[in-house]
């Protein structure tokens, strides 16, 4: 692989948060080319980040012993999730017999904090949320399962949860009102960066903007935002002179000998249109009356053929041409056949 593979790789990787492989590549990168300053920042921020998720699992891990411990169960190692299943449908019993007892109300939010931790630790975030959800539902004011639920919604992109997270946050969480607005904060840049990606430069420039609402202070956000702004800038200029490419085609193709024949033919089918909607047949109502002058042999003064219809009463009796002619006409009717002055069947109505 050359440099640019390599580099490219490193940078999906790491936008992943899979920052051993991440290394690998952006260190063949960096064998091909030593001298590239950026790809020397790129490692280290790459060793710095692997290194603090290895901090935050062992973080978490010591929690989860902690509060296992507290509920009687020992060994982290050892745990199972059988175990805690198990202490989870106790406690719901007991609050099904005693649906005031406020004891088990607050263990069941403790094991379920505890279960959503773990299946945190095993990655498996999803039914991570739903525990820490579920602990919220028996204490809305749980601020420790808000954050939980709020981190692991920004892992997995679900970024308006997060924000409503962390704004219920604000309101809760007994933190220092600023590092709460971070909190916030930190979500819309993010999902400013992920709409950025995505070429939606409008509602990430909104997101980068909400940001700084609640953290002033981040110049990255704001210089990610001036980028953002010049991408939509670009974005526009180029759809504006595609606009104006195609439309210097259509005005090419018009004045070709094919463009011609469509407009002489759209310009028809706009007249035939217009008749159709000023014609008299255009209900079922109509269609009754047509039938019934169609015994009286009127029915063709009524479609507007006045020269055809005095041609038809005078028939009647002529070697019966004219009740036959009859006949046909109300079968037409009937099937809405029957056409105007225009040369239209009334069924087109």
């Amino acid at each position: 692989m050359d440099f640019n593979e390599n580099f490219q790789q490193g940078m999906k990787y790491f936008q992943e948060k899979e920052y051993e492989k991440a290394l690998d590549y952006l260190n063949a990168a960096l064998a091909i080319n030593p001298d590239n300053v950026g790809i020397k920042k790129l490692i280290e921020n790459a060793k710095e980040s692997k290194e603090l998720e290895a901090e935050m699992d062992q973080a978490l891990n010591n929690e989860i012993k902690h509060r296992l411990n507290f509920i009687g169960i020992t060994g982290v190692n050892n745990v199972n999730i059988d175990d805690v299943e198990r202490i989870i449908t106790k406690s719901i019993n007991t609050l099904n017999f005693k649906p005031n007892d406020v004891s088990a109300k607050e263990y069941l939010v403790e094991v379920y904090y505890i279960r959503g931790m773990i299946f945190m630790s095993k990655k498996e975030y999803v039914r991570a949320i739903e525990d820490f959800s579920e602990a919220i539902n028996y204490y809305p004011d749980c601020v420790i399962a808000y954050m939980k639920r709020s981190q692991l919604c920004l892992e997995i992109e679900d970024y308006e949860q997060a924000i409503k997270d962390r704004e219920k946050l604000l309101q809760i969480s007994p933190e220092d009102e600023r590092k709460k607005k971070k909190r916030i904060a930190t979500v819309y840049v993010a999902r400013g960066i992920s709409l950025d990606r995505k070429g939606e430069f409008k509602n990430a420039i909104n997101d980068f903007e909400m940001c700084l609402k609640y953290d002033p202070d981040d110049d990255t956000a704001r210089e990610i935002l001036k980028l953002s702004k010049a991408s939509l800038d670009k974005k526009w200029q180029a759809e504006e002179e595609e606009r104006k490419r195609k439309e210097r085609e259509r005005q090419e193709w018009l004045a070709s000998k094919e463009g011609k024949k469509w407009q002489l033919e759209e310009n028809k089918r706009i007249k035939r249109d217009e008749r159709i909607k000023n014609s008299k047949i255009s209900s079922k109502k109509s269609k009754m009356v047509l039938i019934i002058l169609s015994f009286f042999a009127l029915d063709r003064f009524y479609t507007g053929c006045i020269k055809l219809g005095i041609f038809k009463i005078l028939s009647f009796g002529l070697f019966g041409i004219g009740f036959i002619w009859a006949i046909v006409d109300i079968i037409l009717a009937i099937l809405g056949m029957q056409k105007d002055k225009n040369g239209y069947s009334i069924n087109r109505y």
